[in-house]
């Protein structure tokens, strides 16, 4: 029983990331992310479709080869459909873990900084996401979820992860 006081008391005192608004700043309402929303969708049906096309429609310019991207693709369908998950059902949008870079290369987070400053752009937006699924190991329904992020690049988004 005190094990799980202390517990309880540690989530409590301890700060959510989330909490962190300069580290992950929110979306204004007067920022237009209709096109990150919408491919943010289109990259669950790159996954569940293998849609390598796709793919290569909305990231970033990659050098990769075609076989590279297509073993990518392949790898992130993997996890989605028989390793960590069981499938993607019912793919949705979860503001509430929207965060909106509007001066990337400066931000506290590495991954936002180091790539901005490599593909030299200043905007970067992260739309969240949730699906439903199963657990492969335990049959149990399980829920998955995180961020695709986007950068701007003259007036152009482009996707820089894939789920």
């Amino acid at each position: 029983m005190l094990k799980k006081v202390f517990l309880a008391a540690l989530v409590v005192a301890t700060p959510c990331q989330a909490w962190n608004l300069d580290k992950y700043p929110p979306i204004l309402d007067n920022i237009d992310i209709s096109i990150p929303k919408k491919n943010c969708i289109k990259a669950a049906e790159v996954v569940i479709n293998q849609d390598v096309d796709l793919f290569k429609a909305l990231f970033f310019p990659t050098p990769a080869t075609d076989a590279q991207v297509t073993q990518h693709v392949k790898a992130r369908y993997d996890r989605y459909f028989k390793k960590r998950y069981s499938g993607i059902n019912n793919f949705r949008l979860d503001s509430s873990l929207n965060s909106y870079f509007d001066n990337a290369k400066k931000s506290e987070i590495h991954r936002v900084s180091s790539q901005a400053k490599s593909k030299n752009y200043d905007v970067e937006v992260w739309i969240g996401y949730a699906f439903d699924s199963t657990d492969p190991e335990t049959n149990f329904d399980a829920e998955g979820g995180g961020y695709c992020r986007f950068a701007k690049v003259d007036e152009h988004w482009y996707m820089l992860n894939l789920l």
